[in-house]
């Protein structure tokens, strides 16, 4: 579990609070998207990386703080 409550805002964001629902209970599908290799405090560097399956691929993406 994320151990948080996601509530859809007005931003019309609730298909994205779904995907992040769903796979929040199945491990294999959270690597998938969030890898293992990523932590705030073991060689942090202000980035993480996502992957999002969009029209048939992987797609990585990676958000700077």
């Amino acid at each position: 579990m994320l151990g948080f409550y996601l509530s859809s805002g007005d931003l019309g964001d609730c298909w994205f609070i779904s995907a992040i629902a769903a796979i929040a209970d199945v491990s294999e599908l959270r690597q998938r998207v969030i890898p293992d290799d990523q932590h705030f405090s073991k060689d942090y560097c202000g980035i993480f990386h996502f992957r999002f399956w969009q029209k048939g691929t992987w797609v990585d993406v990676v958000v700077d703080e």
